[in-house]
């Protein structure tokens, strides 16, 4: 979820009509924009983190076109051909491969424009760019470049010299990395490879991503020309962002125009603005929806929609717009669709089956071992399920055995993958608590994750139990009690048998058996884990697999 701030008045005159507060929030909040805050004319909203084209006021006020019939067709800016060429040098690889441009001109910059441009850039990096990783926008005057050719290579440190943005002396880029807030807030991105990356024109530096630009082609209210251009670890991250942005531009009257991007003997035409198909029919429509729309009604809430929705036999040709990056599946359309009609305009229907709910074994099950850690005193603990392989691994002296399930877009450094057990988020508290008072007594009935090959989904999902003392008084006999203790409650069979962990402090670590079964460990865990969580009391603590107290 992100926030972004708007004027009413300048969100009304782009859609071309006259809407009141009261009447626009209401609008906002059907479409799924909820407002947060207003001050006068000034509204902050939540935009969801699947919609980047709606954090901007341009974006905006296109979805408000189109849902008011304004604008009832898939617009897509027509591209003209420019002269410019960029050159992508063969040493960006491995550093910071991928680079995507797109020329606008003959566009009016307005103090309007220029506020909503740097939002749209914070709002992006921050979401879709992971921080600036994934992507990063550069926004240029076309006109204070040098010739029309640029150039997207690797250099080193303490070479080349530019003028950064809000800076007047020239700097090397390890002295902008150093010297220049945006340096020390994102150079980890680049550093440590050597090598960092730099686009040039004719006379020198003008960019260097994702840090800062050059303050030589800085935008003004002088500007009529922009060069846009978008650098990356994933090349899709930034076609996708760098459509959001043409569109807004093209929105506030500028004409786009297209680079020849030549990287080796490959040379691409860009941007490429093209739009998409799905496949949809009234039927697949109507059983998500729970409605009986024709397909002429699905045809004219798509237009709503900002889609495209030709007829093709039995099924509906949607046309998805460039902008829309986060349409993926048939659902995303209906999802719109439903929008579009209003969900308070639906008909509530009970279910044509009658049934009787009631908790799962599972939820039964968990539930009554959480409730025995409480009444044992322990503090119940509701954590994420996605961790970083450092924390399930590294900081437990444990090595990566290949069986976390890996996040493949992951959000941060911090979510990388799922977790394969409990303990480390316990430890993970345990650290940020080293402030709090002692003892302290924590424990979490949550799930857990592993590769599985033998299943259909490629991996299992199994419900764990883990509790951990932390204290002068933790010993590996008082978590053994209290873990007796959890095994009588369900009238378990508990044993200990020796075990050698990584975790654990050799002589003072069991693998635990309930009814003779392996169920998982218990012990104290070692100095050098301890010390690796910062944490610098004696801990407890115990792990098992919940299904292994189920009864019979």
């Amino acid at each position: 979820m992100a926030t972004m701030t708007l004027n009413r008045k300048e969100l009304c005159a782009m859609v071309g009509r006259e809407i009141d507060s009261r009447r626009l929030q209401g609008d906002l909040f059907d479409l799924g924009l909820e407002t947060e805050e207003q001050n006068g004319d000034d509204i902050t909203l939540d935009v969801t983190a699947d919609r980047p084209d709606l954090l901007s006021v341009e974006g905006i006020a296109r979805l408000l076109r189109y849902h008011y019939g304004l604008e009832t067709k898939v617009r897509v800016p027509e591209v003209q051909k420019s002269e410019f060429t960029c050159v992508v040098d063969p040493s960006m690889r491995g550093i910071r491969p991928y680079i995507t441009c797109a020329i606008v001109k003959d566009i009016r910059v307005t103090d309007g424009l220029i506020k909503s441009l740097m939002q749209v850039q914070e709002k992006l990096h921050g979401t879709f760019g992971r921080n600036r990783r994934k992507g990063a926008i550069g926004i240029h005057d076309l006109d204070k470049l040098s010739g029309t050719s640029i150039t997207y290579r690797a250099v080193k440190p303490e070479g080349d010299t530019f003028v950064p943005l809000g800076k007047t002396e020239r700097m090397t880029l390890g002295g902008a990395l150093r010297e220049h807030e945006k340096g020390r807030q994102y150079g980890h991105i680049v550093d440590g490879k050597g090598a960092l990356p730099a686009i040039y024109d004719a006379a020198g530096i003008f960019s260097f991503p994702p840090i800062i630009n050059s303050a030589r082609t800085e935008v003004t209210t002088s500007t009529r020309n922009l060069l846009v251009e978008l650098t990356g670890e994933d090349r899709g991250t930034i076609e996708r962002m760098l459509n959001i942005l043409l569109y807004m531009l093209s929105d506030r009257g500028g004409k786009v125009h297209s680079l020849r991007v030549r990287s080796g003997s490959a040379t691409e035409i860009e941007p490429s603005l093209k739009t998409e198909k799905l496949g949809i029919t009234p039927e697949y429509v109507n059983s998500v929806l729970g409605t009986e729309f024709t397909a002429a009604q699905i045809r004219s809430l798509l237009a709503k929609s900002g889609f495209g929705g030709g007829q093709g036999g039995k099924s509906i040709t949607v046309t998805v717009p460039p902008y829309r990056a986060d349409v993926l599946h048939a659902k995303d359309v209906v999802d719109d669709i439903g929008r579009a009609y209003g969900f308070n305009n639906l008909t509530p229907s009970y279910p044509a089956t009658p049934t009787i709910g009631e908790l799962t074994r599972t939820t039964k099950l968990t539930g009554a071992v959480r409730d025995v850690l409480v009444g044992e005193g322990f503090q119940d603990l509701l954590n994420f399920m996605l961790t970083d392989k450092d924390s399930n691994y590294g900081r437990m002296g444990i090595g990566d055995d290949g069986t976390a399930v890996e996040i493949e877009n992951p959000y941060s450094e911090q979510y990388t993958i799922v977790r394969t057990w409990l303990l480390p988020s316990l430890m993970q508290v345990l650290s940020n608590n080293r402030t709090r008072q002692y003892p302290q007594n924590l424990s979490e009935v949550g799930q857990a994750m592993l590769l599985d090959g033998k299943i259909d989904l490629g991996c299992a999902t199994a419900w764990k139990a883990a509790a951990a003392m932390c204290g002068m008084d933790a010993q590996y006999n008082t978590m053994k009690s209290e873990l007796q203790n959890l095994a009588r409650a369900f009238g378990a069979e508990l044993e200990t048998v020796p075990l050698k962990h990584p975790s654990f402090i050799t002589g003072r670590c069991a693998s635990v058996l309930i009814n003779g079964k392996a169920a998982g460990f218990i012990g104290e865990i070692s100095p050098k884990v301890l010390r690796s969580w910062g944490i610098e009391m004696p801990v407890a603590a115990f792990e098992i697999g919940v299904d292994a107290l189920a009864p019979g």
